[in-house]
């Protein structure tokens, strides 16, 4: 136990970038080997790889290794488990962290989340609350992107029915757009 949940944290955060792969891969191999990859403790490992690719900004790594702990979380502790949501959390937290800023895939796994933490957890617990606020926040940035969006498709409609307009005029009365 004292393997899968201290080693990735201390010895991966504690090296430099060019030192990362390699201990990653040696740590991920050492636990695979020892506990075996359908063991929960190994699933704590890769979340904790995970973290850290999350923390360095490599979004698309973190998401690989939390996905690879949500698989083995769903089948061995099963769905219902605090373990499971907090990792659907951190998934949720990595697509809106993206640069493609994924807020509806993050709102999918914040839901999913929400279900499992309202009622492992109850409503009134703090984490409960955590993931309602993240929600709330996705929804907002959601609706703000809806509204600008919508307001920019008007204004590009515009731009097309006034191209239209000019190219009608310049056909009708012969006048040439090219210079």
């Amino acid at each position: 136990q004292f393997l899968a949940s201290h080693i990735p944290h201390t010895q991966i955060l504690s090296t430099t970038s060019d030192q990362f792969t390699p201990r990653k891969d040696q740590c991920e191999r050492i636990l695979a080997t020892i506990l075996g990859e359908s063991d929960p403790l190994y699933a704590t490992a890769l979340k904790n790889i995970g973290e850290v690719y999350d923390k360095k900004g490599e979004y698309v790594k973190a998401l690989e290794y939390f996905h690879k702990c949500e698989r083995i979380q769903a089948t061995v502790l099963r769905e219902s488990h605090p373990s499971y949501a907090n990792t659907l959390n951190n998934i949720g937290s990595v697509y809106s962290k993206d640069n493609k800023g994924e807020y509806v895939k993050a709102l999918e796994y914040y839901h999913k989340c929400e279900r499992i933490r309202a009622t492992v957890l109850g409503e009134s617990h703090p984490q409960f609350t955590t993931i309602k606020e993240s929600m709330s926040k996705h929804w907002s940035i959601i609706r703000k992107y809806s509204q600008q969006h919508r307001i920019s498709l008007l204004q590009e409609r515009r731009v097309c029915q006034s191209t239209s307009l000019i190219r009608n005029y310049s056909q009708q009365h012969r006048i040439s757009l090219r210079q």
